[in-house]
């Protein structure tokens, strides 16, 4: 065998016989083949070409075995093995509690994860052995139990302690994560703490969003109740609250403490979500009209103004500085194509209905280089509402027959200057 598996000091070692090498192999939950001939050999799959495929992937294989002096398959078998007794055996009971991760492969260990378990083992079971098994997760932050309470407080401490063990690692892995991904200090990982602590549990476990962004936003601006603002604002049961509306909430919210900062405004961190939704506007749609001008299009006039029917409302957008507030106000980039509407290629309506909704309707010259329609509500969000959507389709006929009956229009547009396409 021309490379030795060992385990040492609980670390997977890796020795190549011929020059006693030796090469540290970290935790890896999918040691597949592939994996050891990419990673562990001097072969590579992205190497051989599509021509004879099978041919080649089973010669390559062969070779990354002679190199190996044993089967890829029987090393990876090996490896496998390796580091389980390296980086699993030892702490299993643990990394059950802490390393699992749910992936589109279903459970698997996380490596960050195994490798804190691993470091921090021995301060875990401390807590364990003391018979606070529900606090043992503050053992990934490297503090006992003494040092966790005299950082948090005795009054956060004693709330930690009347919550479920459960709850209690969620909080701890996720403020762990934060730490090891940007190395913050004792009072912001008490912030952190005390800030989870307050969040409900159904939220905590909302996939697809990360808590850890609100509780930024809220240590910024100064108001520990920000996740309680953006709950309430959202309404409904909070199993029905998605990822994506507290995100949009939480964005909102720090894009305007940064502006009115920026701007010399004076925040207020007891204002609501709306009122600081509409500070957003304000500060925004100032912004657009200050890099935008009135000039008013050449075409204007051979596009329909407005159209109307039922409930819905269509109207043309019919200058840069229109666009620009349209697209500070719905948070997109619409305001981005007014080179487009000022050649032809391109036209801008705001879509209103009974209630005030608006969306934005983007319609490209049949002709233009870059033909792309495009309609979407505030925050680049689709648009499922079958009468809005059925209403923009007769906005769209209507708008691109006035678009190719005009001679000079077509011709304008025929000899216009492509540009890059974005999505408002």
């Amino acid at each position: 065998m021309k490379k030795l598996i060992t385990v040492e000091n609980n670390q997977v070692v890796i020795t190549d016989i011929a020059s006693s090498e030796k090469t540290m192999v970290n935790y890896h939950p999918h040691v597949s083949a592939e994996w050891v001939l990419n990673t562990l050999t001097s072969f590579n799959i992205s190497d051989i070409s599509h021509s004879g495929y099978k041919y080649e992937v089973r010669r390559l294989y062969q070779d990354a075995g002679d190199e190996l002096g044993i089967s890829v398959a029987a090393f990876r078998r090996q490896l496998n093995g390796a580091m389980y007794r390296a980086y699993i055996k030892p702490n299993n009971d643990l990394h059950l509690r802490f390393s699992m991760q749910r992936t589109i492969r279903g459970w698997v260990k996380d490596p960050m994860m195994v490798s804190a378990v691993n470091g921090s083992a021995a301060i875990i079971r401390e807590y364990i052995e003391d018979g606070i098994s529900h606090l043992a997760g503050f053992g990934l932050l490297l503090l006992n139990s003494y040092s966790a309470k005299q950082l948090l407080g005795k009054g956060l401490w004693k709330k930690l302690a009347r919550s479920s063990k459960t709850r209690n690692d969620i909080i701890c892995k996720k403020v762990y994560m934060c730490n090891v991904q940007q190395n913050v200090d004792d009072e912001h990982t008490k912030f952190m703490v005390k800030f989870l602590n307050n969040t409900p549990s159904t939220i905590l476990k909302t996939r697809g969003f990360n808590i850890l962004d609100v509780c930024a936003t809220a240590k910024m601006i100064g108001a520990d109740d920000l996740l309680t603002k953006i709950v309430k604002h959202i309404g409904g049961p909070l199993c029905r609250i998605e990822a994506d509306q507290m995100y949009t909430n939480n964005q909102v919210v720090s894009d305007t403490f940064t502006m009115i900062e920026q701007t010399g405004g004076v925040w207020n961190p007891n204002w609501s979500i709306p009122r600081i939704r509409r500070e957003h506007d304000k500060v925004v749609v100032e912004q657009a009209k200050q890099s935008s001008t009135t000039t008013p299009f050449s075409y204007n006039d051979v596009l329909p103004n407005t159209l109307t029917e039922d409930e819905f409302t269509a109207e043309l957008c019919k200058s840069h500085r229109e666009m620009a507030v349209l697209g500070a106000q719905e948070h997109h980039c619409v305001g981005s194509y007014h080179n487009r509407a000022a050649n032809g290629s391109y036209a801008v309506y705001k879509i209103t209905d009974a209630e005030g909704v608006v969306s934005t309707l983007g319609i490209s010259h049949p002709q233009a280089e870059y033909c792309m329609d495009q309609h979407y509500y505030a925050f680049n969000k689709h648009i499922k509402d079958e009468k809005r959507l059925f209403f923009t389709d007769v906005v769209k006929r209507t708008v691109k027959m006035s678009m190719v009956d005009n001679v000079v229009l077509v011709k304008n547009v025929a000899n216009a200057d492509g540009e890059d396409d974005f999505i408002f």
